[in-house]
């Protein structure tokens, strides 16, 4: 492994984890100025990003642990890099989808409490940096 790739790979991770992040960022600024409680009474919204930001974890880590073990067996030293990166997409992918999904939710209910959804599953995303240890260790190499 060259570090072109874990540069290349590194890249892909920081614009999947700083998307949403701007994008909360814009809601965020205008949004200033305005009251936003903790929840809001009979909001339906709550239960479902709740339950997708839960299901999004479990998912990302299920689909990630049962597709590394056919990377492992791969011979090609490049197919398993290939296979590996397109696997970390798309678990990054699954979360940036829900926090993207939070950030929207704060928008329309002015509730803190998906600002803080979003920033948790945003802390969850960092859990998820790739280092050169971390590839060498799922790929077998």
């Amino acid at each position: 492994m060259d570090n072109k790739f874990l540069n290349t790979v590194r890249i892909l991770f920081i614009g999947i984890f700083l998307a949403p992040l701007m994008f909360l960022g814009v809601i965020l600024f205008t949004q200033s100025g305005q009251e936003k409680p903790l929840t809001v009474a009979n909001d339906p919204f709550f239960f479902i990003v709740v339950i997708m930001s839960v299901g999004a974890i479990i998912a990302s880590t299920m689909l990630y642990k049962k597709r590394l073990p056919a990377i492992q067996e791969m011979t090609d030293t490049a197919a398993k890099l290939n296979a590996w990166k397109s696997l970390l997409i798309i678990k990054l992918a699954i979360i940036e989808g829900v926090t993207l999904f939070a950030v929207v939710v704060l928008q329309i209910q002015l509730a803190n409490i998906y600002l803080f959804i979003a920033l948790a599953l945003s802390a969850y995303q960092l859990t998820n940096i790739p280092t050169e240890e971390k590839i060498k260790t799922d790929c077998n190499l």
